[in-house]
């Protein structure tokens, strides 16, 4: 299965799968090298009646089909546009203030 980690915090880890539904997993079921992140694509096998997963695998690349990766790209873009487009408006505010004393 393919999904995407949620949350690790102290040893204990939840992924998300492509089909929505949530596994948890410890340190040993951990495969990579680096400590897991929020949002990283994984590999797993998982165990509908535990809700485990096991052999969790962190994907070098994220699948095609990794909504998640661009929905991310998105926000981080817009956001990054809202504040600039902010500080150009105070700052053109400031000198027209500045320009009318």
């Amino acid at each position: 299965m393919q999904g995407r980690i949620l949350d690790w915090t102290a040893g204990f880890g939840v992924i998300l799968a492509a089909d929505g539904h949530r596994y948890w997993f410890d340190t040993p079921d951990w495969q990579g090298g680096a400590p897991p992140a929020k949002g990283q694509p994984v590999e797993f096998d998982g165990d509908d009646a535990t809700d485990k997963a096991s052999s969790v695998t962190p994907l070098s690349q994220p699948s095609s089909d990794n909504e998640y990766a661009r929905r991310g790209l998105r926000t981080e873009t817009l956001i990054a546009i809202g504040v600039a487009l902010t500080v150009i408006v105070l700052a053109g505010l400031v000198l027209f203030w500045w320009g009318s004393r």
